[in-house]
């Protein structure tokens, strides 16, 4: 067994498996009862309105599901991972429009039609 500071209430423990200490414990274990009754009761509920509504953080929430501690539905993984897709291809258009603005520049360098001047052999005069 290791000292350990809980990551709730700031407050030293000796740490045996969990993040924090036995007393916030008991208080995670009624908040992730508390979430499972909110999504049984409103399914289609994401994490965010599940936070917002029961006032509890969304990193507790996300760190309860990686500990195996609550369980969501596939729905609502499916929704982070469309979350993903539409950043990703948000992130993929901006580098290809750069992209293709960095090949004109180069189309331009090359037929000597930029206003750095023509290119002169290897290497271009400034």
């Amino acid at each position: 067994m290791e000292l350990s500071k809980c990551i709730r209430c700031k407050g030293f423990y000796q740490r045996v498996k969990s993040l924090v200490c036995p007393k916030c414990e008991i208080e995670e274990e009624k908040e992730i009862f508390q979430v499972q009754q909110y999504m049984g009761d409103n399914p289609g509920s994401t994490l965010e309105q599940v936070s917002d509504a029961l006032n509890i953080y969304l990193e507790d929430i996300d760190r309860w599901i990686e500990e195996n501690r609550l369980h969501v539905e596939v729905k609502q993984i499916s929704d982070k991972k469309e979350a993903v897709r539409k950043l990703y291809d948000t992130v993929k258009g901006g580098i290809e429009e750069q992209s293709s603005i960095a090949r004109e520049r180069m189309k331009a360098l090359q037929t000597g039609d930029d206003e750095w001047g023509p290119a002169a052999g290897k290497y271009r005069r400034v």
